[in-house]
């Protein structure tokens, strides 16, 4: 059945997975089900994280090159249409308007967030 959720991700081609252990409450219809190891429920959200993380790091690296309209939001940081985390370089942060829209060329990442220049 794990395997199944690992397969989806890639059938869905998810590239943002938030990932916790399950932890059944008393009460609840979970309580009832059998429960698994502690030591396999842990291991399984590693590889579910770090599957997550390899599926980013591929957006990321399809994405350099693009240009996108970028939703401007404060610090020199901004939105894709994807909802891609974006830094933008070379700017001057006083030109800068939270709630722009302004399209950039994706530079390159640092698999947390895209890099962008102004177009």
């Amino acid at each position: 059945m794990f395997q199944a959720t690992l397969d989806i991700v890639d059938e869905c081609d998810l590239t943002y997975l938030h990932v916790f252990p399950f932890s059944s409450r008393s009460g609840t219809p979970a309580a009832k089900m059998p429960q698994l190891e502690r030591k396999i429920i842990k291991q399984r959200s590693r590889s579910l994280r770090s599957k997550a993380a390899i599926k980013l790091a591929e957006f990321f690296d399809s994405q350099e090159g693009l240009v996108h309209d970028v939703l401007l939001e404060k610090n020199a940081r901004g939105l894709t249409p994807q909802f891609a985390p974006v830094k933008i370089m070379n700017c001057d942060q006083s030109a800068i308007t939270p709630g722009t829209i302004v399209r950039m060329k994706i530079t390159k990442h640092d698999k947390k967030c895209l890099f962008a220049e102004q177009i």
